[in-house]
């Protein structure tokens, strides 16, 4: 049977470690426990469970280790130190994780916090002696979702918690036997990541998000900055800890702080290469950390002299840093390995995109490099690309690396294969020039890809594959591709021209390459289905599968033996008949296999077929080795288990060239090197070491497949090919182009009846285009605007639904007659939205019960009007008006027909508009919040009913208007004819209606308001006036009438007589004649003609003033109708301001009422918090003094105790004893001696030199680097004062000479009784004093507490009182009339006819014009003194120099008398001959000095940029990771939602109905008791009135109600 040893186990998966010495770490890895000896540089591994484990925890002692779960139900292992035997296993801690566990600083309690959901925080008590814990106590602490956890080093009653940006603090209290958990919550307005506990005052560090520091005080949790990152940060703190020296502070940004305590600066910064700092721990000398990372990196720092206690500080920054990396192991899950056999290594990648290469045999991480986002599959090429890896990736991606030199791996090619699709195998061909890659494209389920899975979850089609080959050598290029509808699983070469291709529906193909051609006019190089010439059926589908080498696909082999590993976790194998052609599916029948053996629990994931070695691996991390050749039995040769079975099993499995190396790599981020042979003890104990690397590099994804690279190349040559011609065509068009503009150019200088269109330039195909183009253009402009107008008039009818539908009073401006006096008051109404129909039935409840409660009042006659009792001030009784909430009784006076007018039942409608003022409470009742609510809804009634009221005022003025406009115009129609008959210009009023009079002119749409151009069809207008005229009545008769009589239908009374003259006086007349001639009759006939004219004369003139009078009087008429009008709109303006006065005034009411209640419920709110924080307050003093009189209580029962016990020594005198007891009473003579030597012995030696000897002691030994220590040494010196029994002198006793032996015994255990007693009474004395100052302490706490009490009911006390004084307080308005004067007159001032009132603004306008000239006057006296300044420092420097003159003239006279020597003189002439030499060479230093600094910041800002860098990266992967998880979150709450919607569908509207039934039912029943209890109290009334007139009575005691009213 094969060995299978392990010998390396690779890895950290950055969960909490722990430190078993200064050179020994601990830490999970999967399902092992991984304990490194740095010292030796060696590793040991331990399989925990079949399990993933987490975090790790020792205790102080360093004799247990806790260990947590990752699984479901998780629960912890207690192991023993340094044996690791597992001593319990205590289960159903957490739910599906262990996040923390820590024990506290004396090793007696544990604390355990489980992940999610729950969070919760369990204690455990732990037995030093058997090395077991018991569960104490557990809380739930979801609400702060803590992540770490650590005790107090004070005391183990104190935890504190941190995770998920919150900080808590937890206390174990102790009641009656019982241990429960309280937690104050930290105060803090940032997002908290870590913490940890200092020296000063128990107070607790908090790092944040943000990269400060925050104090915490423990007892209440406020907080305060400790530190500040200047300017704000985003590097998180990710681990803290307290040394005697520093804070130390690791942040994301892969630094470590220290942080001095005294002055909070940083002295000191080391930059790490791991940038996901999780963890930080401290080793035993305190001068060496060691920092642990998620990305697997594991780092420490050794600071030799840190140690000690008495550090300077720069002492300490001249300190070396000896540490450095420890592990870089993988930050993820592998995807992926492959064996390397040119160089003996083994190359991995996985989801950290790394390709890392390492060493096994020597355990060595030769290099890592960047191998691209989200790498898959990896293999390695044979024969000429024996040192060629090729890497597929979820991209649709490949790359290829050379590794040549194992140390610097280098890409030398990659491509884009497809726009989207994730690889699942890459293979090598036999010859190693060509490579098979396998793509699986679709949004269906793949078999193990995660991110298919999310899409098959909305629902979709199968998945198809595409297989690609790629041939070459160290150039790489797309030969062939093959696109099946199957979703391939595993891809096999059996020659350099077939494939054995597995898929998921169980089919096997051959694909034969021979029977494909490659065209080079192909850039797909898409082969037909044709290549596959062969088609087998599993009987299950086929995970992965190997090729026997028995058959190698050449010769005259009939079949391929392939071993299968099956979906029935099963290997199966098969033998595949080559002779058997078959490509119809519906024919294939299904192979069965000839022989199989049982995998395990879980699918297969690889395997090898190695020299006749079946070599698996499965998801549960087992691999196993198999006799290929002799196929008989289910018993592997070997098994084995280290990989954890919840992180995807083992995804990468090699076996060395030599093969006696087998390595595999798992999903939980694990490494393991197994030995297939016998190894020498040399390699076992090869320490793990790291070669030198440079910093990672960032590789770049191509943005473009292969197809468009190669159509891009294509079209390159041909426009090359063809480049001449093209050149040739296009000058041609350009001759053509030039000769068609000359032609366009004299078209357009023709004449115009020789000129052509323009499209008579265009070719028709372009005029055409641009025909299309034009309708097209035209349509899509036509779409628009429909859809443009669609949504403005849906915008226009919801506006006008909600501003205009939605108003039962529009906005009405009313104005004058007169349009051109402007002077005229212009009266507007209410604008009143419409009362909903809820509101409506809710002020009728409202009413009901008001008038309800007033007849109640009534009835009982107990109710007073508080304001009858308030007199009001003596004179203002006439000038005050009605207060409106004043409660006013019906008219005595009211007539039978209002009466009946009452009785009629109203609608709703019309009870809404009835005025409310008889059921307005008073004012001094309003104090309960029923009332107040109550009051403010009559009130706004009130305000709608008086707006209506003033409305109905304002349309009765609107339409006198329009009646009087009426008139006027009646009036206008007699002026114009008198007018007309004047012969005057028309000047008369023509009344208009305003526009502001017309409410729906906010609806009319103006011609200017239209921005675009309007357009009107021909011929509209006149057709458009037709019918409008025709629409209208027939007028014509009336109009040609009118135009008939010059517009005048009325009759004209006066008869107009014509006079002619006579025929000899005209001188038209042919019968003319002169004057001289006429006869004496015609002279009378033309002197009766005169006075015909002249009475026509006078009769006209008469008329004519007739006119003017009556013209006088008609205007006069119109000038009353608009003063009258006038009059009247200005009586109504100012009801409108008196209206507008009374609703501001109800107005302030309502808001005071409103103030009230806000400040009442404001009230109740904090009294109720106060009640809350008082029942806090008072449960603690209940403990507190439950505590305080618990301890009294063992105080007294101890004193009792020794009391007791000191009384008893009292009684029993050692001398009396001794003479009166027997057998001493028998020897008399030995009792004096026996005395003295008792009292010898029982004497105790003096304490003096012990202390002495401790304090020498003490002060000999070297101060403890723990900042810490003294909790420990007080502890310990707590146990000698209590423990420790008093030492008594050890003195010899020789027996008396002539004393019996037996007295001699008896006297000996008298004196060990005696020590004993003593001894008991010392120690009962020591734990007295302990008790007293516990007491003490207790009793202090407890009156404390009481006194906090006190304190707390006072103030609720007070409150209350504050809150009943409030309510009763009353906020009364008063009205004054303007201009009356409040106050009394001085005796100075007693004539105010000379004052004036000036308005607020001139006041505000003069004060601000007086502060103008202040600055102006400001600004002239600084420049004064800025010039004064000036004056000064010229002055200043001219006294300055004057000094300077005299002290150079001094200095000249010194030089003039100075005595010069030859020093001086070699000094003058530039000092010695090397002087230059010497001063070059010192700057020289200095440049290079400069250059080596400026270097080294340079390389470590790049090697910052480059961390930058791999931290955006990484967190991108985390990112999508989380995508994924949210949706497959969503998708379980979706499907939860429905379940639960189809579940409780039917059952709530059932459920509903049963409720209102017995809601109604219940109702009933109550208003039926509440009739019977006051039936019963009438008639017990009415027993008792009869009662009280039956017998005689001396005394009437009136009963009247005490409390609220509203009680009944």
């Amino acid at each position: 049977m094969s060995t299978l040893e392990n010998q390396f186990l690779l890895g950290y998966d950055g969960s909490k470690a722990a430190l078993l010495s200064d050179t020994e770490i601990a830490h999970t890895l999967g399902n092992n426990l991984v304990i490194t000896d740095l010292k030796n540089e060696s590793r040991r591994s331990f399989v925990v469970d079949q399990y993933p484990v987490g975090v790790v925890a020792v205790n102080p002692k360093q004799t247990m280790m806790v260990i947590g779960e990752r699984r479901e139900q998780s629960g912890i292992f207690i192991h023993s130190l340094p044996d690791m035997t597992r001593l319990q296993h205590i289960q159903n801690v957490g739910n599906t994780e262990i996040s923390d566990a820590v024990f506290s600083r004396d090793g007696q309690f544990l604390a355990v916090l489980a992940g999610l959901p729950e969070f919760s925080l369990a204690l455990f008590n732990v037995n030093p002696a058997t090395r077991g814990v018991s569960p104490c106590c557990r809380f739930n602490a979801t609400i702060s979702q803590p992540r770490k956890i650590t005790f107090s080093p004070f005391t183990a009653d104190d935890i504190v918690t941190t995770g998920n940006n919150y900080i808590m603090f937890w206390r174990v209290e102790r009641i009656q036997g019982a241990v429960s958990l309280s937690h104050i919550e930290g105060k803090a307005a940032v997002k908290l990541t870590c913490s940890c506990h200092t020296s000063v005052n128990g107070e607790v560090l908090a790092g944040t998000t943000t990269g400060d520091i925050y104090q915490f005080d423990v007892n209440t949790g406020s907080s305060t900055p400790w530190w500040e990152s200047p300017g704000g940060g985003n590097n998180a703190v990710s681990a803290l800890v307290f040394s005697r020296h520093h804070v130390i502070a690791a942040s994301c940004d892969s630094i470590v702080k220290f942080y001095r305590h005294d002055n909070k600066v940083i002295e000191r910064t080391i930059a790490l290469a791991s940038s996901k700092i999780t963890h930080m721990l401290v080793g035993q000398k305190w001068n060496n950390f060691y920092v642990l990372g998620s990305d697997g990196i594991i780092e420490s720092i050794v600071l030799p002299g840190y140690e000690q206690v008495n550090l300077r500080t720069d002492a300490f920054r001249d300190i070396p840093n000896k540490g450095g990396p420890i592990a870089d192991f993988s930050g993820g899950p592998f995807t992926g390995a492959c064996h390397l056999d040119t160089q003996n290594c083994a190359v991995t990648v996985g989801t950290d995109d790394t390709l890392r290469v390492w060493k096994y045999d020597e355990n060595i991480l030769m290099s890592k490099v960047s191998s691209g986002r989200k790498p898959t599959c990896i293999c390695t090429g044979t024969g000429a690309t024996s040192d060629v890896v090729v890497v597929g990736y979820a991209t649709a991606h490949i790359r290829f690396f050379d590794l040549t030199d194992c140390r610097h791996p280098k890409i030398i090619g990659q491509e884009l294969l497809l726009k989207e699709g994730i690889a699942h195998v890459v293979t090598p061909s036999p010859s190693g020039k060509a490579f098979a890659i396998s793509f699986s494209v679709a949004n269906a389920v793949s078999s193990s890809n995660p991110i298919f899975q999310a899409a098959a979850a909305s629902g979709g089609s199968t998945v198809s594959s595409t297989i690609f080959i790629i041939e070459g050598v160290r150039t790489f290029t797309v030969s062939r591709r093959l696109t099946l509808d199957v979703d391939i699983t595993d891809v096999v070469w059996t020659s350099a021209t077939s494939l054995l291709m597995s898929s998921e529906n169980g089919d096997i193909r051959l694909v034969n390459l021979s029977e494909h051609t490659p065209s080079s006019e192909d850039e797909l190089n898409e082969m037909p289905k044709s290549v596959i010439t062969h088609l087998w059926r599993l009987d299950l589908p086929a995970l992965k599968f190997a090729l026997s080498p028995e058959t190698d696909g050449t010769g005259d082999d009939t079949a391929f033996v392939i071993a299968a590993l099956s979906r029935d976790k099963t290997i199966k194998l098969y033998s595949l008949d080559k002779g058997a052609k078959h490509t119809d599916t519906a024919k294939i029948a299904i192979k069965k296999p000839h022989c199989q053996f049982k995998l395990g629990d879980r699918l297969g994931q690889q395997i090898l077929l190695v020299d006749n070695k079946l070599y698996t691996a499965s998801s549960d991390g087992k691999v196993e080795i198999r006799d290929f050749k002799g196929r008989s039995g289910d018993r592997p040769r070997a098994s084995c288990c280290r990989h954890s079975c919840m992180y995807g099993g083992i995804a990468g499995l090699c076996v060395s060239s030599d093969r006696k190396w087998l390595i595999t790599a798992g999903g939980d981020g694990c490494i393991a090197v197994w030995s297939l042979a016998p190894v020498g003890p040399e390699v076992c104990e090869t320490p793990f070491r790291i070669i030198d690397q440079s910093e990672l590099v960032e590789v770049n994804d191509e943005t473009v497949t292969y197809v468009i690279k190669a159509e891009e190349e294509r079209k390159r040559l041909v426009q090359t090919q063809y480049a001449s011609v093209r050149e040739a065509t296009i000058k041609q068009i350009d001759g053509l182009r030039q000769r068609l503009q000359l032609y366009k150019e004299e078209n357009t200088n023709a004449k115009p009846e020789e000129k052509l269109e323009t499209q008579a330039f265009m070719i028709e195909s372009q005029r055409e285009e641009i025909e299309e183009l034009g309708k097209q253009q035209m349509l899509d402009k036509e779409e628009e605007i429909k859809w443009s107008n669609l949504t403005k008039n849906y915008i226009a009818d919801n506006i006008k639904k909600q501003c205009w539908d939605s108003m039962q009073t529009h906005l009405l401006i009313l104005k004058g007659l007169n349009p051109n006096k402007p002077e005229t008051a212009q009266v507007p109404n209410y604008n009143i939205q419409k009362v909903p129909q809820k509101e409506k039935v809710l002020l009728r409840k409202v009413k009901f019960l008001r008038e309800v409660e007033r007849l109640e009042w009534e009835r009982r006659n107990d109710f007073v009007n508080l304001e009858d009792l308030v007199a009001a001030p003596e004179g203002e009784n006439d000038e005050a008006p009605t207060s409106p909430n004043k409660e006013q009784t019906p008219s005595e006076d009211a007539s039978p027909l209002d009466e009946e007018t009452e009785e009629v039942e109203l609608s709703v409608d019309e009870e809404s508009l009835l005025p409310v003022d008889n059921h307005l409470y008073s004012r001094f009742v309003t104090y309960t919040r029923s009332r107040t609510i109550t009051q403010m809804l009559l009130l706004q009634q009130q305000i709608l009913v008086k707006r209506i009221a003033f409305n109905k005022l304002v349309v009765e003025a609107h339409d006198r208007k329009k009646l009087d406009k009426q008139k006027i115009l009646e009036k206008n129609i007699r002026i114009k004819q008198i007018l007309k008959e004047l012969d005057q210009p028309e000047d008369m009023l023509i009344p208009q209606d305003a526009p502001s009079e017309d409410p729906s002119r906010v609806l009319v749409v103006k011609n200017e308001e239209i921005q675009v151009e309007q357009f009107t069809e021909q011929g509209a207008d006149g057709e458009g006036g037709e019918e409008k005229r025709g629409d209208k009545e027939d007028d014509s008769n009336e109009r040609a009438l009118k135009a008939m009589m010059d517009n005048r239908l009325e009759r004209d009374e006066r008869v107009v007589i014509e006079i002619t003259v006579p025929p000899f006086a005209d001188k038209d007349n042919k019968d003319w004649k002169p004057a001289d001639e006429w006869s004496d009759e015609e002279v009378r006939q033309y002197k009766e003609y005169e006075k015909k004219i002249q009475k026509r004369i006078d009769e006209e003139e008469k008329h004519r003033r007739a006119l003017q009078q009556e013209l006088k009087e008609v205007q006069k008429d119109v000038d009353t109708i608009v003063s009258s009008f006038d009059q009247h709109l200005q009586s109504l303006f100012n009801k409108k301001l008196d209206t507008d006065t009374e609703l501001c005034q109800i107005d302030l009411q309502i808001i005071k009422l409103a103030q009230g209640r806000i400040q009442q419920e404001e009230m109740e709110a904090h009294n109720k918090k106060l009640t809350k924080i008082v029942e806090a307050v008072s449960n603690e003093t209940s403990k507190a003094v439950q505590l305080a009189n618990d301890s009294q209580r063992e105080l007294q029962l101890k004193r009792d105790k020794y009391d007791e016990l000191l009384n008893n020594e009292r009684k029993k005198s050692g001398d009396k004893e001794i003479r009166t007891q027997l057998p001493f009473s028998e020897c008399e003579d030995y009792c004096d001696i026996l005395i003295k030597l008792l009292r010898k012995s029982t004497k105790p030696k003096k304490e003096k030199t012990r202390k002495e000897k401790d304090g020498k002691r003490k002060k000999d030994e070297p101060a403890s680097p723990d900042p810490f220590a003294f909790v420990e040494e007080e502890e310990e010196e707590k146990k000698k004062r209590v423990h420790q029994q008093p030492e008594l002198a050890d003195v010899k006793l020789d027996k008396p000479e002539g004393l019996r032996d037996d007295t001699w015994r008896d006297f000996l255990e008298f004196r060990r009784e005696r020590l004993e007693s003593e001894r008991e009474q010392k120690l009962l004395f020591d734990e007295l004093q302990e008790m007293t100052k516990a007491n003490d302490r207790l009793q202090k706490e407890a009156k404390s507490h009481q006194a906090n009490l006190d304190d707390k009911l006072r103030m609720v006390r007070d409150f209350q009182t504050q809150v009943i004084r409030e309510r009763y307080n009353l906020d009364i308005l008063h009205t004054f009339k303007q201009g009356k004067i409040e106050v009394e007159q001085e005796a100075v001032v007693t004539d105010y006819a000379d004052a004036i009132l000036i308005h607020k603004k001139n006041i505000e306008d003069l004060n601000a014009q007086i502060r103008e000239h202040g600055r102006a006057k400001v600004d002239k006296m600084m420049e004064i003194m800025q010039f004064k300044k000036g004056i000064r420092l010229i002055e200043w420097e001219n006294q300055m120099l004057n000094h300077d003159v005299i002290s150079y003239e001094m200095q000249h006279k010194h030089l003039h008398t100075l005595r010069v020597t030859k020093a001086m003189q070699e000094f003058i002439k530039g000092g010695a001959e090397n002087h230059h030499d010497l001063e070059r060479s010192a700057i020289m230093k200095k440049i290079e000095h400069v250059r080596t600094t400026m270097q080294a910041k340079i390389e470590e800002k790049k090697q910052a940029m480059q961390k930058i860098r791999r931290i955006v990266k990484e967190k991108e992967i985390e990112n999508n990771h989380l995508r994924e998880q949210v949706a497959q979150a969503k998708q379980l709450v979706s499907q939860r939602e429905e379940i639960h919607h189809l579940q409780s569908t039917g059952l709530d509207h059932h459920r509903n109905l049963k409720l209102m039934q017995n809601m109604r039912v219940t109702r009933k029943l109550e208003d039926v008791a509440k009739a019977q209890q006051e039936e019963m109290r009438l008639l017990k009334k009415e027993i008792d009135r009869l009662r009280e007139r039956t017998f005689p009575s001396f005394a009437v005691v009136s009963k009247r109600v005490v409390g609220n009213p509203d009680e009944l």
